[in-house]
């Protein structure tokens, strides 16, 4: 018996072979040099605010993430970010002052690169028009104590001093407290925002009446302005509770 083995097709298999494998590294290759193009914008907002060395910012009034003055000059922990974020890019700041609706439509309609204005995540998705940045800042609205006052674990029946400007007086009612606008003698729990506790003083309780996070509006679909600004954000954002009880009115 004669057995007879054939060499002749492998190097012919193997040669197709290391052809396919160059082919498809090749593609990879091609690929990963695209990918280096990613993330994009569609609109070019990235390149075209480094190009032209300014950033149009369009900043609603909410003491204290955005306060403008009788100078007109605008401040505000936000306001502290956004050129800050400008510093970085080497670019300066154009502002316009704007109502939150407002500032919001001009992303919309190419007018701005980013809007501030105390924006929440909640606000900015019901509004539908803008995209937004990852929630930056988490803010509770909380009821903190006078020193030396028992600490209560919830507030039935109880007198709640209420600022006008915080809107909280449903959040206190629900809550079954009694919201009162002035901080009369025998009053002696007030609502406010979790970072103003340790400013004025007061004493934590325990008690959430509410909780927001908040972002900073920007173009939809921008996503390597996006990414650059949340870059900035994470690393920077820390310092926002400070930064609020400074502009704090």
């Amino acid at each position: 018996m004669s057995i007879v083995v054939c060499f002749c097709s492998f190097p012919s298999r193997l040669l197709r072979l290391a052809r396919l494998m160059t082919l498809s590294l090749g593609g990879l290759g091609l690929m990963a040099c695209e990918d280096l193009d990613y993330p994009r914008d569609p609109d070019e907002t990235l390149s075209r605010v480094l190009a032209e060395g300014r950033l149009r910012a369009a900043a609603a009034d909410h003491v204290p993430w955005v306060v403008v003055e009788d100078d007109g000059v605008p401040r505000g922990a936000e306001v502290d970010l956004v050129e800050g974020f400008a510093r970085e890019l080497g670019v300066a700041v154009e502002w316009r002052r704007a109502p939150a609706f407002v500032a919001l439509e001009a992303l919309e309609r190419g007018e701005a690169d980013l809007a501030i204005g105390g924006f929440t995540r909640e606000a900015v998705t019901a509004e539908g028009s803008a995209g937004q940045t990852y929630p930056y800042f988490s803010e509770a609205i909380v009821v903190a104590a006078d020193p030396g006052t028992p600490v209560p674990q919830a507030l039935d029946g109880l007198a709640v001093h209420v600022a006008p400007e915080l809107l909280a007086n449903r959040l206190v009612a629900d809550e079954s407290g009694v919201p009162v606008a002035e901080k009369a003698e025998g009053v002696r729990l007030t609502a406010l925002p979790d970072w103003q506790i340790a400013r004025r003083g007061l004493v934590a309780t325990g008690i959430v009446l509410d909780r927001s996070e908040h972002v900073i509006a920007v173009p939809r679909g921008e996503n390597a302005w996006i990414m650059r600004l949340e870059r900035f954000l994470r690393t920077h954002a820390a310092t926002t509770g400070a930064k609020l009880g400074e502009h704090a009115q």
